[in-house]
């Protein structure tokens, strides 16, 4: 090929144009970087290209093997194969494969957009990696499933909170060997609504709003320079001698039909634990802090004198 002066500007072939270029095949489109010598052989040879899918689908099945024994969801095995079969070998249908024997890049000077209206499926014989300078986000209707076969998940935040929540049902932890959960630098609460169960064997702490209970087998020992017996508390009245929470919020108490403060008047907060917390207003009628671990619901009411 030459440019207008005749010089050599490339070899081989070039399709240019300033205006649209449309490449249409109704019964199917091969572009390939494959070597075919002086046009010997079959126009749809895909040789490598299917051998490469054949291996990419063979790899696709045996970590699905792998990770159903592991109960986690594999991947659509039957629906790649079905892609493989009875679209793509051969062209046996309106499909497109592009194949490289060294290498293919895709890039955009703006947005790059993959879609599929039944699966999209990516398949590496190696790494996988992804690298985004903003943000990374999943987003599935029905299920995530994340599986790794020899090495482990591993998930770190340098900065911001590691949020996990399971918004309408069961979350389950489970470990083979030790769990370890540690707070470099503060405290670790765990709290639960209904009743909280520490097990060990045969042994056993029990807590719920009602009281707390304990048990084993064996003995129990108690070591402590000191011992002490007090009265009745709760976690609401305790956290409000804390001095740091996570929320804390001080009401003001008001009179409906006027606005004025419900000044030095008796009343009570009904916390989530059951507790229930006494005080008295002061001359603007605020109630003194309340502090909770989490946000939660709280009810006020003004006592009778």
């Amino acid at each position: 090929m030459v440019d207008e002066n005749r010089k050599e500007r490339g070899q081989g072939a070039e399709l240019r144009t300033d205006g649209h270029v449309a490449v249409r095949g109704a019964k199917g489109v091969l572009v390939t970087a494959e070597a075919q010598p002086v046009g010997n052989g079959q126009q749809l040879a895909m040789a490598r290209a299917q051998g490469l899918l054949d291996l990419a689908l063979q790899q696709m099945r045996g970590l699905g093997e792998a990770a159903r024994t592991a109960q986690a969801v594999a991947a659509d095995y039957d629906r790649q194969r079905g892609l493989l079969d009875e679209t793509l070998k051969e062209l046996k249908k309106a499909g497109v494969l592009v194949s490289a024997p060294d290498g293919m890049g895709l890039t955009s000077g703006t947005d790059l957009q993959l879609t599929a209206n039944d699966n999209l499926i990516a398949t590496a014989g190696g790494n996988a990696d992804f690298g985004v300078m903003k943000r990374f986000t999943v987003a599935a209707g029905e299920l995530v499933s994340l599986f790794a076969q020899k090495l482990g998940l591993k998930l770190f935040a340098a900065r911001g909170k590691v949020e996990i929540q399971a918004q309408s049902d069961d979350m389950h932890l489970m470990s083979d060997k030790d769990m370890r959960m540690t707070s470099a630098n503060g405290r670790v609460t765990i709290e639960a609504k209904n009743e909280l169960i520490l097990r060990c064997g045969g042994s056993y702490i029990r807590i719920a709003s009602t009281g707390i209970e304990d048990g084993t087998e064996g003995n129990r020992t108690i070591k402590s320079a000191a011992f002490s017996r007090q009265g009745p508390s709760s976690l609401g009245e305790s956290m409000n001698t804390w001095k740091h929470a996570n929320f804390d919020e001080e009401f003001v108490i008001r009179w409906p039909y006027s606005g004025k403060p419900v000044a030095n008047r008796r009343y009570s907060v009904l916390r989530e634990d059951g507790s229930v917390i006494r005080g008295v207003t002061d001359t603007e009628g605020k109630t003194g802090l309340q502090k909770t671990l989490f946000a939660e619901g709280m009810r006020l009411r003004i006592d009778p004198e």
